[in-house]
């Protein structure tokens, strides 16, 4: 675990490719209905479109931040800043507690994986 910051981006990355993935394969049909609508505004009040879109979009938010948080970590070769780390944290909680049978859990230990560094030194000087 004391380097597992090194590929924390990645984790996150990965996490996205697994939300979308099971996104497609869950919301098949709610996916169909909007293609089929022209994409173009075909999302609007329908609930089960809106899900589908921010559980996509969400996926993708995901893969994004995964690579900028990989490529902030290969540029300077330290972990994520402890605020970014707690604020992850503070989402993923949020989350188990409104929403405790969901994929909250997967980013649970990316939590613990960000706060080790900034901890760890701490606990040894």
């Amino acid at each position: 675990m004391k380097h597992a910051w090194k590929i924390s981006g990645w984790y996150l990355f990965v996490v996205g490719i697994i939300h979308n993935v099971v996104g497609v394969l869950v919301l098949q049909e709610v996916l169909r209905d909007i293609w089929n609508a022209g994409l173009i505004n075909s999302v609007s009040d329908q609930m089960d479109r809106n899900a589908a879109f921010w559980f996509l979009f969400t996926g993708f938010l995901f893969i994004y931040f995964g690579l900028q948080w990989q490529e902030h970590i290969r540029r300077y070769q330290e972990p994520l800043s402890k605020f970014s780390a707690w604020g992850l944290t503070a989402i993923v909680v949020s989350g188990l507690i409104i929403m405790p049978v969901s994929g909250f859990w997967i980013v649970l230990p990316l939590c613990f994986i960000m706060l080790y560094p900034h901890y760890s030194k701490a606990a040894s000087a």
